[in-house]
């Protein structure tokens, strides 16, 4: 029975994963679906539940949080919650992982003040 409240849509695109808590290290990564709040991607290194990594797919970095990761024979399945979503310009794209990622957060921060000024 699929209790999930969203539909999911199989996508199978090889994406670049990050820790937030480690910016120089990128891992390779398989996105194998995607829904409005979350995703599932498939890597050969296990994560821990609650920390925050960023996925750069395509022309888009998410912040997001690990929710589960789950042996899947040599790799991990890992399902995370997409918090923010970012379009990266070609200038972005070229720059350093450090930085996409301050980008990312400051984008973040931005969608946040100005959310809480309009309930003001």
């Amino acid at each position: 029975m699929n209790r999930r409240g969203e539909p999911r849509f199989q996508v199978n695109a090889p994406a670049k994963l990050t820790p937030l808590d480690d910016p120089e290290r990128e891992l390779d990564c398989i996105l194998v679906d995607i829904s409005g709040s979350g995703m599932k991607l498939v890597l050969s290194e296990e994560l821990v539940e609650g920390q925050m990594i960023s996925v750069e797919v395509g022309q888009h970095m998410v912040l997001a949080d690990v929710r589960h990761c789950t042996a899947r024979g040599s790799k991990f399945a890992i399902g995370v919650e997409k918090v923010h979503v970012m379009l990266l310009g070609s200038e972005e794209r070229n720059g350093a992982k450090a930085t996409q990622i301050q980008l990312l957060l400051d984008d973040y921060h931005l969608r946040i003040r100005r959310a809480l000024e309009c309930m003001a």
